[in-house]
């Protein structure tokens, strides 16, 4: 049986966000026919007993400390991104070289240019080995689009804002912050280009965006696919008992496309649809702070979920879904599977 390592910015057990599910979904299609491994960054709080019994074998790497972030950031200049500082360790490169001698993979998946700086520094490919990466979008386009908004620092780190130190994000303006997203928009751009020599496969979600992607560089060796989320199959119940007049909305608020869809449907759509219905509701799903329910949890019809097992289940209890969007980019999970 062949076999696949995958390196992660994280554990994709639970599903609980868009990216999380994407990768979910290649381990389950590859389970019958492949060995799998993961490496992956951070959350050393979920147990070795939440990974399936099907992945051969599992293990956390440590984030890199915030001596070894502050030491990228001086260290690299404009030769990587603010994405792959955030995720550069030696010690995570050095674990990866020993996993790649010890199990010998017929395939490597990387996680986004976060992972795939680490396919540079790794002499010790086989022959025969497939380097894969899967780039989820593009997010060069994704920053150009949100340096035009107005966008924190805590913001433009989203669910990634606890690697570095709070005094920093709490330093950056807005205007620094727009300035910071479009010069990581380039860098991010050119990362995108390398990976098409760099690599042998390069995924994305998007069919439109791979197009753009195989524009960009018509001289490229690797093959540009591209991979739309799955959603299973859902029995439809014959009777659900819905909320009247509620609606759903799916997202983090930790992430900002997320939490400014958020901000427009509380502050511009719920209070006309409540001038109509008195007892309108939003029933909010996905991982949510305290914070973030200490803000909003008070004001009349607002329900936080939280992170539900059954996303399905959840949504099938209110009459509309709701999904406005604003920026962002690749494919809406949460709108298939609401469909």
């Amino acid at each position: 049986m062949r076999k696949v390592l995958f390196i992660l910015t994280r554990n994709p057990f639970p599903p609980a966000t868009g990216r999380k599910y994407m990768l979910f979904n290649y381990l389950e299609f590859m389970r019958d026919e492949f060995e799998l491994h993961l490496l992956y960054v951070g959350e050393k709080d979920i147990r070795r007993g939440r990974i399936p019994s099907y992945v051969k074998s599992a293990e956390v790497l440590d984030r890199p400390s915030y001596q070894e972030t502050i030491g990228n950031f001086l260290r690299f200049g404009l030769n990587r991104s603010l994405q792959e500082r955030l995720f550069f360790s030696g010690h995570i490169l050095s674990r990866i070289r020993e996993k790649i001698k010890e199990i010998r993979p017929d395939i490597v998946f990387f996680d986004m240019i976060r992972m795939g700086q680490y396919a540079l520094s790794i002499p010790e490919w086989s022959p025969n080995s497939l380097k894969i990466i899967d780039l989820d979008d593009l997010l060069s386009l994704r920053y150009r689009r949100l340096s035009a908004k107005q966008v924190s620092g805590a913001d433009l780190l989203g669910e990634f804002k606890f690697m570095v130190p709070t005094f920093f994000t709490g330093l950056l303006g807005s205007l620094a912050t727009r300035t910071i997203l479009r010069i990581e928009s380039w860098l991010m751009r050119r990362r995108e280009l390398e990976s098409l020599r760099n690599f042998d496969m390069v995924l994305l979600v998007s069919k439109k965006e791979a197009e753009i992607l195989k524009k960009m560089c018509a001289d490229s060796v690797a093959r540009v696919l591209h991979i739309p989320p799955a959603i299973r199959e859902v029995r439809v119940p014959s009777a659900v008992s819905k909320h009247r007049h509620s609606m759903g909305f799916v997202g983090y608020l930790g992430y900002y496309p997320n939490l400014e869809s958020f901000l427009y449907l509380k502050n511009e759509i719920f209070p006309e649809v409540r001038m109509f219905f008195k007892d309108a509701s939003i029933t909010v799903i996905g991982r949510v702070s305290d914070e973030m329910i200490s803000k909003y949890g008070d004001e009349g019809g607002i329900l936080f979920r939280g992170y539900v097992e059954d996303i399905e289940e959840a949504l099938s209890k209110v009459e509309v879904f709701v999904a406005p969007i604003f920026s962002g980019t690749g494919i809406k999970t949460k709108i298939l599977t609401a469909m």
